[in-house]
């Protein structure tokens, strides 16, 4: 029942402020007025949380140091499965245009107390024509950024009022690049077995690789000579001693290695989005 949910709810909340020492007072609670003991509750938590989040601001905008570092929003959000109170997420939204550099070195300046909890709550994002960028969003991890996901952006836009900027150049770029991997990992399978004495699939590779080139024909014109170029690798790569494309991905993922190409892959998807943001 929706009425067991709010007070096992707010008897999290309960625990979680006592355990951070959110009390501004050792006195015990007291009633006011016609208050009962779930009031007293809740007027704890929402003064522990509006304590709470005015220290996490001021703690933000000291680290972003300058005003023209970025506009600090806070965005609501209910932290499911959360190790804290407070959950709502910290947002510096900055201009697409903007000639200051983004501030990712705030993050260096906030105060040990404070970092851990606002670790995966606090968001970089780029803006133009009150829309957010899809691309370039990162979110505060303990020690480092990580890019924010497709799901987190629509969230922040959401709390913002706004939208998340839809690029038609950039999902039919994404849509290659997936068609493309997945080609060159038919192919490593079939160099692979091909080694080791093994009939590979070959049927396999050159359907993948005709959807891959599918793929590439509706990029748009300015992308047309990397997809041309990048299809012509992968085309090599069953018969190639190099690692293969796909491989060098797996390795970017588990290794943090990078290479020319996969450069490329991570470059590209600006011009798409910028050809988009070009025609509005």
């Amino acid at each position: 029942p929706d009425a067991l949910d709010e007070m096992l709810t707010l008897l999290a909340d309960l625990l979680f402020m006592y355990a951070e020492g959110r009390r501004s007072t050792s006195k015990p609670a007291r009633r006011r007025g016609s208050e009962s003991w779930p009031d007293v509750a809740r007027r704890l938590v929402r003064e522990a949380s509006i304590n709470g989040y005015e220290q996490e601001r001021e703690a933000v905008e000291e680290a972003l140091a300058t005003p023209d570092s970025g506009e600090l929003r806070r965005v609501g959000h209910t932290g499911i499965g959360s190790t804290g109170l407070l959950t709502d997420w910290w947002v510096v939204i900055i201009a697409a245009e903007s000639a200051v550099p983004a501030p990712f070195e705030f993050a260096d300046r906030l105060s040990p107390e404070l970092a851990p909890q606002l670790a995966f709550r606090t968001f970089v994002v780029f803006e133009t024509g009150r829309r957010i960028l899809p691309l370039g969003a990162l979110k505060l991890g303990t020690s480092q950024f990580w890019p924010a996901n497709e799901e987190e952006l629509v969230t922040i836009a959401t709390g913002l009022g706004t939208e998340v900027l839809e690029s038609v150049h950039l999902q039919t770029w994404g849509e290659f690049v997936t068609e493309l991997v997945r080609a060159s990992r038919a192919a490593a399978l079939l160099r692979l077995r091909a080694e080791v004495g093994l009939i590979g699939n070959e049927e396999a590779f050159e359907a993948q690789y005709r959807s891959a080139c599918k793929a590439a024909a509706v990029c748009h014109p300015v992308l047309h000579d990397e997809a041309t170029r990048l299809l012509g690798r992968v085309a090599r790569e069953p018969s190639s001693e190099q690692q293969t494309l796909a491989e060098e991905y797996f390795r970017s993922v588990t290794h943090a290695e990078t290479s020319d190409d996969l450069d490329v892959l991570n470059e590209l998807p600006i011009a798409a989005l910028y050809t988009d943001l070009a025609g509005s």
